[in-house]
């Protein structure tokens, strides 16, 4: 087993590819081999090696991803649902649109995060230092004209007095920090892990947008296939996780029982009312493939709509906290000094 996990750009090159290959009539084995030739030694070689040898043994193309076991769940399960209905292409053409989202998403959380990161940064060691040895200067200068100390200033010193007995703490978590940092460089599956965390956290909200798009999208390739909606409501249950399975499942059992699909729908609290009753219209007319699958787009752009606006609030956020540390630092260092003048006044 290759320790190797592909990223979001690479997740979406290799759909895209492949997708053009099956619109093509070209073998799922030849793609492999062609990219597999195409690499230079490395993982990314040893992996399409395995993934050429896989095909050539006849195994399909979800089958070889999931022997490879570095691609994800939700690639796989989606791509055995599109061999399953026929619609192995548009299933490839959505994943590569999905991972060049994510790819898209991640970076601008990167570069959201960064760059206040950076300054927060510096903003602590020069905080530290003039907790630590510029603020004691004051001190002296109080004790040696026989003054008190401002109740502000005299909190102040006694912060710097405890960042200077917790300096071998706080130097402890730089170091740690400093590798975590260095291990998330050096390590690409760790930095993949930390990745998918890291999006799970802002896109908790996003998350029932996309679940009702990957219902959509099931339901559109399975009723072009001529499948009940319940057996798809079952196959979109695959990709989901436990909490939502147990939903996306209950409809299916709903359908089998005679409920309406929008009745079973509207229940799951995954969809809107107006969606539903959409749906609804759909199914009586005999056009719910072409409906789930706008539905599906439009579920898909909302869901990146709102992980957009959360992505966008975490600079702001962060510059008005280095505000207010950088107002704590000045008022550290004016305060004593004011006093001093006043003293000396």
């Amino acid at each position: 087993m290759l320790k190797f996990s592909p990223d979001y750009h690479m997740l979406s090159g290799l759909c895209e590819t492949l997708g053009e290959a099956v619109s093509a009539g070209i073998p799922v084995r030849e793609v492999f081999a062609e990219l597999r030739d195409s690499e230079m030694e490395g993982t990314v070689k040893k992996l399409y090696t395995e993934l050429c040898a896989y095909a050539e043994s006849g195994a399909c193309l979800s089958e070889c991803l999931n022997m490879s076991r570095v691609f994800p769940s939700y690639m796989i399960r989606l791509l055995a649902v599109g061999e399953m209905t026929g619609h192995i292409n548009r299933t490839l053409l959505r994943l590569s649109a999905h991972y060049a989202m994510q790819d898209r998403l991640r970076s601008a959380l990167k570069s959201s995060v960064l760059y206040p990161a950076v300054l927060c940064s510096v903003l602590l060691c020069v905080l530290y230092v003039i907790a630590t040895e510029v603020l004691p200067v004051f001190r002296g200068i109080y004790a040696q004209l026989g003054a008190d100390l401002p109740p502000a200033a005299a909190a102040v010193f006694l912060f710097g007095e405890g960042l200077r007995s917790a300096g071998w703490v706080l130097t402890t978590m730089i170091l740690l920090a400093a590798a975590f940092v260095v291990s998330l460089l050096l390590i690409p599956v760790l930095r993949t892990r930390m990745s998918a965390y890291t999006m799970h956290l802002f896109g908790a909200k996003a998350k029932r947008f996309r679940v009702a798009a990957d219902i959509c999208s099931v339901l559109a390739m399975t009723c072009s296939a001529g499948i009940e909606p319940a057996a798809g409501m079952r196959m979109a249950a695959e990709l989901s996780d436990l909490d939502i399975r147990t939903k996306i499942s209950s409809v299916a059992d709903d359908m089998e029982s005679g409920k309406k699909l929008s009745v079973a729908l509207i229940e799951t609290g995954l969809f809107d009312g107006m969606d539903v009753h959409y749906i609804d219209l759909a199914v009586q007319s005999g056009n719910l493939a072409d409906v789930a699958e706008k539905l599906a787009e439009r579920y898909t752009e909302r869901a990146e709509v709102i992980f957009t606006r959360r992505v966008a609030l975490v600079e702001p956020i962060a510059v008005l906290i280095l505000a207010f540390c950088v107002g704590l630092m000045l008022l550290g260092v004016m305060l004593p000094l004011l006093g001093s003048l006043s003293v000396l006044g």
